[in-house]
């Protein structure tokens, strides 16, 4: 019988192809637009926000999934039927749109303004800034990286000590290795 690799897509994050970190797969289903027509969707999950991505928007999986070039998503919000079980209902078209394009942009809407999270040029992984050498460090490339001092500008900084805060993207909270501490950024 012929060897066949089974993939756990469960667990792996997501990128478009530019190394932008969409999200993490959280579960993968079944989604009908209409009567009869069942396509596979990916449930891929960013903080709270939840987007389903069709199987056919995948353009190669290893350690992470990337998505091909256009890729379509749809918001989607959770909403329990019975204990354990949930269904997915989808948004408003102008809704996606607006989801995907945030989901797209290097930046996370924090109150009436924006703070840019500082990325990798290589990966796309949000930036560490190490306080001790006053650099960015990119944890999966495992090196220094400069980024524009108009990048920096826009990255909050740390009420108490002042110095730059670092995103942590599994939490989708704001850090400081100086004060060894989630920050709120308002």
């Amino acid at each position: 019988m012929p060897s066949s690799k089974y993939l756990k897509l469960v667990g792996l994050k997501v990128y478009d192809l530019d190394a932008r970190y969409i999200g993490t797969v959280t579960d993968i289903g079944l989604m009908s637009k209409e009567e009869g027509d069942l396509q596979l969707y990916l449930v891929v999950s960013k903080g709270s926000e939840n987007m389903a991505i069709p199987v056919k928007s995948i353009h190669s999986v290893g350690d992470i999934i990337l998505l091909r070039e256009g890729y379509e998503a749809e918001a989607i919000e959770q909403q329990a039927s019975a204990p354990g079980i949930s269904t997915a209902v989808s948004a408003e078209p102008s809704t996606v749109t607006a989801h995907a394009e945030a989901l797209n942009s290097p930046r996370v809407q924090s109150g009436a303004e924006k703070h840019v999270i500082p990325r990798c040029p290589s990966c796309g992984s949000a930036l560490i800034y190490e306080p001790r050498k006053k650099q960015w460090y990119c944890p999966r490339c495992k090196k220094y990286v400069k980024i524009p001092a108009e990048v920096e500008a826009k990255v909050p900084r740390c009420p108490s000590c002042g110095l730059p805060l670092s995103y942590i993207e599994e939490y989708g909270k704001w850090y400081c290795y100086n004060c060894r501490r989630y920050v709120d950024v308002e």
